[in-house]
């Protein structure tokens, strides 16, 4: 009888050879970036202050836009807060947390795409691209959020706890599964 470890091991073996690099290359990408980010980039704020800013500012953009009545406006209090008027009154609309900027998506979106050994022409292609639309799509999930505060505001726990993480999932795996799908060609084509 073999023990789990060995196994595992046989199994890991048996996997392609992409397969392999695939893991390998996730959980290298997975360490070094948590250990980075707990370690030097969280304590400083870097990057998360200046993608949450740029964040609030472009959601605040948005919702000028939507209606200017509102009259956005981004005030600072450990979070970035954007007020609306309504009714001659400013209230909060939306309070943007570093959790919100979409930080984490963008680097699990581009640490899948470097796992896979693909072209680098590739995997820089479809990371910018992704990185855009995933701040793209951040900014319109936060301006919507501000306008089913104001409301809808039953709505809102459920908006940005289930709607808008599954609308970026779906968003995601799109990309990924056409980003696999072209990679799957290319290793057909070497082959």
């Amino acid at each position: 009888m073999s023990s789990p470890v060995e196994r595992l091991k046989a199994a890991y073996l048996h996997l392609p050879v992409f397969l392999r690099i695939f893991f390998i290359r996730s959980l290298l990408i997975f360490i070094i970036w948590k250990a980075l980010y707990l370690f030097v980039l969280a304590p400083t704020r870097v990057p998360d202050k200046y993608i949450t800013k740029a964040t609030a500012h472009s959601t605040s953009f948005v919702l000028g836009i939507i209606d200017h009545k509102l009259g956005p406006s981004i005030y600072y209090d450990g979070y970035e807060n954007i007020t609306v008027e309504v009714n001659n009154k400013r209230i909060n609309s939306i309070r943007i947390a570093d959790e919100c900027n979409a930080l984490e998506l963008a680097v699990l979106f581009v640490g899948f795409l470097f796992s896979l050994p693909y072209t680098f022409k590739k995997q820089l292609l479809y990371s910018v691209s992704g990185l855009a639309l995933i701040y793209l799509v951040n900014i319109i999930r936060c301006s919507m959020l501000a306008l089913i505060y104001l409301s809808k505001p039953d709505f809102f726990f459920f908006a940005h706890h289930y709607l808008f993480i599954f609308i970026i999932y779906l968003i995601i795996f799109s990309i990924w599964y056409k980003y696999t799908m072209s990679f799957i060609h290319y290793l057909n084509a070497k082959n």
